[in-house]
């Protein structure tokens, strides 16, 4: 069973192309996206380099946030549009799932995937090895760097591909063993195939509608109730 893997949930996009637990194919742009044009190109070559057609692939794993409100439209368009044409089941995977998943094997304390979220916020939740799977301690998260240094009460890796801002203030503020691993999102992608082959072997596709998870609300959002109060 092969799976099409597409995150679009974050400044750089990637797509990947995997089959059990093997990674054949896993591409990243950073150009950012802003139509399904790009997302497909991006798919076109991935399933190229691994000599596959759209018509190999069992199902479709697609981030669903949070991260970027205009991403997640795009690739939720692309992946959905593309499993109707082609009669595909379409599984959603948390970004920040995909993140704690890269790190899988670490069981120092806690994982935390770090994503920037604007606003002079970031997105995350706490993760721990627990038995050799990856455990979700708390729920994803949209809150100030400081917040989250005083929820980290025991030894920590965070995990990110842009952890440089907010470094000196973790290093600062947390007292206990930290480290950080600057991931590119290549490894985010790989982790995003890697559970859902893992759920697949489990309980298969499940029937039913997926959504973006918005922690928090758009900009347009915000500025139509300015406008209309």
């Amino acid at each position: 069973m092969h799976v099409l893997g597409i995150d679009t949930s974050r400044t750089i996009t990637s797509v990947v192309v995997a089959r059990r637990a093997e990674i054949l194919a896993c591409l990243a742009q950073d150009k950012g996206v802003s139509s399904s044009v790009a997302v497909l190109a991006l798919i076109d070559d991935a399933l190229s380099r691994c000599a596959l057609t759209i018509d190999k692939i069992g199902f479709i794993a697609i981030a669903v946030g949070p991260g970027s409100f205009t991403g997640l439209r795009v690739g939720f368009g692309t992946a959905l549009g593309l499993a109707h044409a082609r009669g595909l089941g379409v599984m959603g995977i948390g970004s920040l799932d995909a993140m704690a998943r890269s790190q899988a094997g670490w069981d120092g304390g806690y994982i935390v995937p770090v994503e920037s979220s604007r606003k002079g916020e970031i997105y995350t939740a706490l993760y721990t090895m627990e038995k050799n799977v990856v455990k979700k301690l708390t729920d994803e998260m949209a809150l100030a760097p400081e917040e989250l240094a005083a929820m980290i009460d025991g030894p920590a890796r965070f995990v990110g591909n842009a952890l440089a801002p907010y470094e000196d203030m973790f290093r600062g503020e947390i007292k206990n063993e930290i480290e950080f691993v600057n991931a590119p999102v290549e490894s985010f992608a790989r982790g995003l195939a890697r559970i859902a082959l893992e759920r697949f072997e489990v309980e298969g596709v499940a029937d039913g509608v997926i959504s973006p998870r918005y922690i928090r609300r758009s900009q347009a959002e915000i500025n139509w109730e300015k406008r209309n109060n």
